[in-house]
């Protein structure tokens, strides 16, 4: 089958499962159909009927079914390629994955900030059993963020209000696109800025919806902590932004910034411990979230 009166040459970014593919109508003219993924990223398009849509699908899901399982047919290339794993949420890991994985997840808090209340969102995962870890999130920012415009994803620490185990390593993106570290230890005490350490920026995601991975693992002298980013939110477009080691998480200074010489070591990790996604602008939504075991440094 031709693709190339329905498909531009590089794709949208769509997921590349035919499994996940729909046939809806077109939006400039709804004379005519298209195929999008489940996130309504475009597939292909101009379909003058809706059979001829339906068929472009059957045709590439025979095409994955030839690939075999641990590759993806490939429309735009018209290949079989190997890829990832697959986490709990359907989108791919960047490292191998054991097969263990988080559980449950409670996702709304209201808070209260300077007068302003708050529909902070926010998602815990405890009792997690596991020390080399890969969190993955796609997040719907707002511009209404009184209380912080950034996500926050906390590692390594007690409940939210555990005080002395509530000490975390802490990825975070603020909305000028500022990546970097944060810490907590004790709750409330999270260090500022947020990142308070900036290790990169990726232009301004200000009311953006993208993808986030915190990923960390246990090293012999402390920590191992990746930032990964994509900015189309689909899942197939991870970049590494940052990265850097770690020996101490969770503690700040009376000045509010991050100290090295104090904090939390590996030793100190609670057994069951949580894994906490945060964003305090009014309106974020959440989706694809998911913790999972990984193989440290083992690409999936």
């Amino acid at each position: 089958m031709s693709i190339n009166e329905h498909v531009k040459p590089n794709g949208w970014g769509a997921n590349l499962d035919p499994n996940n593919w729909k046939v809806t109508n077109m939006q400039d003219d709804p004379n005519l159909f298209k195929v999008v993924d489940k996130n309504e990223v475009n597939v292909a398009h101009k379909f003058q009927t809706q059979a001829d849509a339906e068929q472009f699908i059957e045709f590439h899901k025979s095409k994955q079914l030839e690939c075999g399982n641990g590759k993806v047919w490939n429309y735009l290339k018209n290949q079989c390629e190997v890829t990832g794993n697959d986490g709990d949420n359907g989108i791919k890991t960047i490292y191998k994955m054991t097969g263990k994985k988080a559980e449950g997840i409670n996702h709304v808090q209201n808070i209260h900030c300077s007068g302003h209340a708050a529909a902070s969102r926010r998602g815990d995962f405890d009792h997690v059993g596991f020390i080399n870890q890969e969190a993955t999130v796609v997040v719907q920012f707002t511009t209404d963020c009184k209380c912080g415009d950034e996500l926050t994803i906390k590692h390594w620490g007690g409940k939210h209000s555990d005080n002395d185990n509530s000490c975390f390593e802490i990825g975070c993106v603020n909305q000028s696109g500022k990546v970097g570290r944060m810490g907590e230890g004790f709750h409330p005490y999270t260090s500022s800025p947020k990142p308070t350490k900036v290790f990169a920026n990726i232009g301004s995601v200000k009311g953006a919806k993208i993808g986030v991975k915190s990923i960390v693992w246990k090293t012999n002298d402390g920590g191992h902590h990746e930032m990964w980013i994509d900015k189309t939110a689909t899942g197939n477009n991870w970049e590494k932004v940052a990265e850097w080691n770690f020996t101490s998480w969770g503690s700040k200074g009376s000045d509010g910034m991050w100290h090295d010489d104090h904090g939390k070591n590996t030793t100190q990790i609670p057994s069951n411990h949580t894994i906490e996604f945060r964003c305090d602008c009014d309106g974020a939504k959440f989706s694809d979230m998911s913790v999972v075991e990984i193989v440290p440094g083992v690409k999936a």
